[in-house]
């Protein structure tokens, strides 16, 4: 039954991209886990959302100012609200100068006018609130984000669709500040073929230029076809079973003698035709034994004769023993899902493999406060146990979502 809700989550979220948008090769049949955050380590998040609020989707997302200058923000979507958390120095006394969580922006659910989107394969997405500002979102999970919010959207509203718009060229509404609001544009451009956004601002207008994904039309593979090596074995099983018997040649003078004394252990003509030149076994017969029963193999003589049959082949050679596993240094754990890197600094995997947990913790040691606070601002869940472990397949050594996996 788990297996058929993902197929049919996934079959929903491709109706809703299906002959609008470009697809990624690596993320069509991504599975969709929800919290990418790991709330659990950090109820502070949970706290700020509502410590009953079911979190249908959480992740790390990146957000762009009027400047198109990117930070990051964890969103966080329930059933009535998607709210936007970062991080600022508290001016508290107790925790003076210390970063702490704190809502940047919580949009009503039935508020959210459209949601704006590029036709290419790229992750980027425009939240239109109506009599409000627009956010320019970035996220490599806008597939599993926009389902769940399409679905949110229709309860909150009872029975309304969430308005979709796939345009080359958005326009962003600008929040007002004591600078003036004002609008910016978002123009999106294909060429190449790199999977990863080129972004150029010009003034008021942000190019975005991406390599050409999967046609619009493409659909998520609900079922795996068999792999190629069954399939082999699969004919070579059906090819030995057709292939017609040998005809069985003359016999050897040997068989002739003692067919005529009576012998009735005699070998099979199939046995003696199969036996290579060289090969030792019953088929072969010793002149010296041959001498001393008065030409009647020793075998046939101590009735040590192998049964009737076309099947009766040599025995197999013993394995060699395999060498001993080298110690593995680290514990294990075992992946539940499949996950393609979305960085350099990533691990990709799939399903079933074993990783090596070198650490929960990704630790990095960098000179000064100052540049540590602002690392920490731009990558804080690599750097803190929010869910980022980092683990060694093979001989590379990555970072992986720690809730991909199972200890």
């Amino acid at each position: 039954m788990a297996g058929e809700l993902k197929e049919e989550n996934k079959e929903q979220a491709s109706d809703l991209f299906f002959g609008k948008k470009e697809r990624r090769r690596y993320s069509l049949n991504r599975n969709f886990v929800g919290d990418y955050i790991g709330l659990e380590y950090h109820p502070v998040l949970q706290s700020l959302v509502g410590k009953r609020e079911r979190v249908d989707f959480a992740h790390t997302v990146t957000k762009y100012d009027r400047r198109f200058k990117p930070s990051k923000l964890d969103l966080l979507l329930t059933a009535k609200h998607l709210t936007l958390i970062g991080r600022e120095k508290s001016k508290e006394k107790a925790n003076k100068g210390q970063l702490v969580e704190v809502v940047k922006r919580q949009i009503d659910i039935a508020h959210i006018l459209s949601v704006g989107l590029s036709p290419y394969q790229d992750d980027f997405l425009i939240l239109n609130v109506r009599e409000n500002y627009t956010s320019l979102l970035e996220t490599p999970f806008k597939t599993e984000l926009i389902t769940a919010l399409s679905k949110h959207f229709k309860e909150r509203t009872r029975g309304g669709i969430l308005q979709l718009e796939f345009l080359q060229t958005h326009t962003i509404t600008l929040k007002k500040t004591r600078f003036g609001g004002g609008t910016r544009q978002i123009s999106f451009h294909v060429a190449g073929v790199s999977q990863r956004a080129e972004l150029k601002p010009n003034g008021k207008v942000l190019h975005v230029t991406i390599g050409q994904g999967l046609p619009n039309t493409t659909r998520p593979a609900l079922a795996r076809p068999p792999t190629g090596y069954q399939r082999r074995v699969d004919k070579l099983r059906t090819s030995t079973r057709k292939t017609p018997s040998r005809p069985a040649p003359p016999l050897h003078s040997s068989q002739q003698y003692a067919n005529s004394h009576g012998i009735t252990n005699e070998l099979p003509t199939s046995i003696v035709d199969r036996r290579p030149s060289g090969q030792s076994g019953v088929s072969q017969i010793s002149t010296g034994n041959a001498s001393r029963y008065g030409g009647v193999p020793t075998a046939l003589v101590q009735g040590r004769v192998e049964p009737r049959g076309a099947d009766v082949r040599p025995a197999p050679r013993p394995n060699k023993p395999k060498p001993p596993a080298k110690p593995r240094l680290y514990p294990v754990v075992k992946a539940l899902y499949d996950y393609d890197a979305q960085d350099t600094d990533e691990l990709s995997f799939s399903a079933g493999d074993e990783i090596e947990l070198m650490q929960k913790r990704k630790l990095m040691t960098i000179e000064g406060t100052k540049h540590y606070c602002y690392y920490l601002r731009l990558k804080r869940s690599r750097l803190d146990d929010s869910g980022w472990w980092q683990g060694k397949i093979g001989d590379k050594i990555a970072l992986f979502p720690a809730n991909y996996v199972q200890e």
